[in-house]
């Protein structure tokens, strides 16, 4: 096992903790995939000098309420470049998508995570905040739902200065106003369209 490049592992081996001990320690991990679907994985890594050091691409996909994103704070991904990371809610609260995304960007911030280029984020509802993703209007006309000042919810992304791409998926609509969009762009020099 100490030449692994890529690893996907699912619910059942994340509850594990000697396992993500043994993988944080390897030099050669490139890829880890993360699948935690509706499980209360136990994503703690030791207190180890190198934790992921070559780790380079992070899947992070089936977030709960339980797990929401803290493995993030426990790895030290130097080398990290990309980042995808979809996460699940059970209910319908518009607002929940844009705090959890920030929690995970303003954690992202706090590790430094200076190499990372391409940040992806998904937001995937129960069928009920599916359902109420369109709301009617006098039962003509259907809109989506609004997440006002969706500055304060993706502020940490003006810290990771060396984004190229951004990509977000969520079941509202962010409003950011220019000055933002101002700040953002000055903010990332190595942006690509």
């Amino acid at each position: 096992m100490h030449s692994l490049r890529t690893v996907w592992m699912q619910d059942e081996l994340l509850s594990e903790p000697p396992i993500m001990s043994h993988l944080a320690s390897l030099s050669t991990l490139e890829e880890l995939c993360m699948d935690s679907h509706y499980s209360a994985p136990d994503t703690r890594v030791p207190q180890i000098t190198k934790r992921f050091s070559s780790l380079r691409k992070l899947h992070l996909t089936g977030l709960g309420s339980v797990d929401d994103g803290t493995f993030l704070s426990f790895i030290n991904p130097a080398s990290l470049q990309s980042l995808t990371f979809v996460w699940i809610h059970l209910y319908s609260d518009e607002d929940i998508g844009g705090m959890h995304l920030r929690r995970l960007l303003s954690i992202l911030s706090t590790i430094r995570a200076l190499q990372l280029q391409s940040i992806r984020a998904a937001y995937r509802g129960d069928e009920r905040s599916l359902t109420n993703l369109l709301i009617e209007d006098r039962g003509i006309r259907r809109y989506l739902r609004s997440l006002p000042q969706g500055a304060a919810y993706l502020r940490s992304l003006c810290d990771l200065t060396s984004l190229q791409r951004i990509g977000l998926e969520i079941d509202v609509v962010i409003q950011l106003s220019d000055d933002f969009l101002v700040q953002l762009a000055s903010s990332l020099p190595n942006r690509r369209a």
